[in-house]
């Protein structure tokens, strides 16, 4: 609460800070995913989210008509600390 003797400037204060949630690789489930994959219907999910070595050992398909509905975003790197 805010007391009458307190500055009336910056609030609230913070006091702690969340580390934000990364979303795991879908393929292995251990290191942060790199890449979205939108519209693979080999990975069961859309959008998929992969880590760079998943995703290359995976590959582009084959098929002509299935590259087509495929799009592969790169996802924001987190950067740790303060900005």
């Amino acid at each position: 609460m805010l007391h009458p003797t307190d500055p009336k400037e910056g609030y609230p204060l913070t006091l702690q800070i969340t580390p934000p949630q990364l979303d795991l690789c879908r393929g292995c489930s251990r290191v942060p995913a790199v890449w979205s994959i939108v519209g693979d219907v080999r990975l069961g999910e859309s959008p998929c989210p992969l880590c760079h070595p998943c995703w290359a050992m995976m590959g582009m398909p084959k098929d002509e008509q299935a590259i087509q509905g495929i799009i592969v975003v790169p996802l924001p790197r987190h950067v740790a600390g303060w900005r």
